[in-house]
């Protein structure tokens, strides 16, 4: 998927470039990192949401590997609670549609530290009425 592409080059890219700054937070806190990292997170996780309808699925491990790469590319990134669970989202999608465990995708750091324990849908923001 061009997405997933798109995800991992950027990702290396951003990583080689700030090799040796120190962001708080984590690099996935800084602006010009976040941004299109999340929209193609988004791309990637909306698009696979669309093959998984339309029933397009002809290789479940294709799409396991590209989640795998992708979850080794923004390991720096999942810092950020944002991004983090974005991937979550993409991880338990793959998993439900493709019938496997995804235990091994999950990176040991976001476990139980994840702020909202079933994720956050990534497409409403979650506004608080301000009364």
């Amino acid at each position: 998927m061009r997405f997933c592409q798109q995800l991992v080059s950027f990702a290396n890219d951003h990583v080689r470039k700030q090799r040796g700054v120190s962001w708080v937070g984590g690099v996935g806190n800084h602006k010009d990192a976040f941004l299109p990292l999340y929209a193609n997170m988004l791309g990637f996780h909306a698009l696979s949401n669309c093959v998984f309808i339309r029933g397009g699925i002809t290789d479940g491990g294709s799409l396991l590997s590209d989640v795998v790469k992708v979850g080794e590319t923004i390991d720096p990134f999942l810092r950020n609670p944002l991004i983090q669970n974005l991937y979550l989202l993409v991880v338990k999608s793959h998993e439900r549609m493709v019938s496997a465990s995804t235990d091994h995708l999950i990176p040991k750091s976001s476990g139980d530290d994840s702020i909202w324990e079933d994720g956050a849908d990534p497409f409403i923001p979650n506004l608080a009425p301000i009364f």
